[in-house]
């Protein structure tokens, strides 16, 4: 359509600037050039309604404009009743959500910078997400079954627990607003004053006699490019994972030579491993390995490691693999902390395993 309207505004132009007697079939043509003026007109006046037609059509978030025969089964019906049922529905939850953050000791903000009680998403303790999980989805029974007695909403509540169904809603949720750039913080409360929450891991592994120490190098390095790894090894609840080196990795057993116990947690209560911040003394955490006698010519160490209630996954990863790397390098202790968050181990090696090829 675009070389027609093209050549047609040529032949007007030409039509216009040859003189009368040049060709004949501009002699007299002023009345044809007008009509063919105005059939341009209108020919990309068409176009001009084709294209703002293809440039309006309906994409998600946009309005949906009503039109004028209108049916009830039209597409323009389906999706503004969409859009109107998914945003009430929303804002319901995030009203019940607002809710159940105050109620459990928390709020939303956008502040950025240092704000006081600041901390991950998924930091959340266990007893205040189920307890916040259970409130959305009682605001929702409520609403969307208001016969219901109250027992039969608490039935829905305690199955929803079960199910995981609140906690995965929560946490899609927090997830959304996470990317939105909505932080958690917790507020002080009478019940709940605001005390410093701290991811901790305990990684002890013990050797034995006659194990050469390059296969404890080996096995300590492979445990800890696992748990950067690995997310699930991280969680809110505490949890203890035991294994084994093999040749083969990492999923040996109580029999294996280089044998490891792992436990993580998130600490709501205390001062952490790292009491007397800025010290590099040995935290008590410690004190245990380093005074105990181990079994002669057998290999005993503990890692603990800790970040803050902000730090991700790959944070406690990085310090695990630094403790893992100054521990290879031949150190029997160390500690190496900034603010509340760093690591420290003790070690008891005997002289021989460093000897042995």
């Amino acid at each position: 359509m675009k070389p027609i309207l093209i050549a047609l505004l040529v032949l007007l132009m030409l039509g216009v600037g040859l003189p009368a007697y040049g060709i004949l079939v501009f002699d007299h043509s002023g009345p044809v050039m007008i009509v063919c003026f105005l059939l341009a007109l209108g020919i990309m006046s068409y176009m001009s309604r084709q294209r703002s037609g293809k440039e309006k059509a309906w994409c998600y978030g946009t309005p949906v404009e009503e039109s004028k025969n209108e049916k009830l089964t039209d597409l323009s019906t389906a999706v503004y009743l969409w859009q109107e049922g998914g945003l009430s529905t929303m804002i319901r939850m995030l009203e019940s959500l607002e809710r159940a953050l105050d109620e459990a000791g928390y709020a939303l903000t956008r502040e950025t910078g240092q704000v006081p009680g600041i901390l991950a998403m998924r930091s959340i303790p266990f007893a205040d997400r189920q307890q916040i999980a259970a409130a959305l989805v009682r605001d929702r029974e409520q609403y969307w079954a208001p016969k219901q007695t109250a027992e039969m909403v608490e039935d829905a509540v305690r199955q929803s627990q079960k199910t995981g169904y609140g906690e995965r809603m929560l946490e899609e949720l927090l997830e959304s607003l996470r990317k939105r750039g909505w932080r958690l913080q917790r507020l002080a409360t009478p019940e709940k004053p605001t005390a410093p929450m701290f991811w901790q891991l305990i990684l002890d592994v013990e050797a034995d006699e006659g194990v050469p120490y390059v296969s404890i190098s080996r096995a300590l390095g492979r445990i800890g490019s696992t748990w950067r790894e690995d997310r699930s090894l991280f969680s809110v609840e505490e949890q203890t994972v035991t294994g084994g080196f093999e040749h083969s990795g990492i999923a040996g057993n109580d029999t294996s030579p280089v044998r490891w116990s792992a436990t993580t947690r998130l600490c709501t209560k205390g001062a952490g491993f790292f009491p007397q911040t800025g010290m590099m003394a040995l935290p008590p955490a410690l004190q245990e390995i380093k005074d105990a006698e181990p079994a002669p010519g057998h290999f005993v160490a503990r890692i603990i490691v800790q970040g803050t209630a902000q730090d991700d996954r790959g944070t406690m990863a990085n310090l695990l693999q630094k403790a893992v790397f100054c521990m290879n390098c031949g150190s029997a202790e160390n500690v190496d902390v900034n603010g509340d968050a760093g690591y420290a181990f003790a070690a008891h090696v005997p002289e021989p395993m460093y000897k042995t090829a």
